[in-house]
C-alpha cells in the first residue's frame, strides 16, 4: 500500500504552504481522500503531481531549504 501523507507533509515535500496544497485539492489538481474527516494524499499522487508540474520533491524530514 502507498504511504499516505497529510497536507502538511505534502506541503513540506513540495516546499510550499499547506494552504496552497488545500487549493490544489479543492480545485482538483491534486488527488486526495478524506479519511475520518482528515485529508490524506497518497505519496504516488504527490509524485505524479510534482512530475506534471516540474517540481522537485524534498526527501521526507528534510529541513526547508535543504537540497
Amino acid at each position: 500500500m502507498d504511504k499516505m501523507l497529510t497536507p502538511n507533509e505534502a506541503a513540506d515535500r513540495l516546499g510550499i504552504k499547506r494552504s496552497t496544497i488545500m487549493y490544489y485539492i479543492d480545485h482538483g489538481n491534486l488527488a486526495a481522500t478524506k479519511v475520518l474527516g482528515r485529508w490524506q494524499i497518497a505519496a504516488s499522487d504527490l509524485r505524479d503531481f510534482a512530475k506534471r508540474n516540474n517540481v522537485v520533491l524534498r526527501a521526507s524530514g528534510s529541513p526547508a531549504g535543504a537540497r
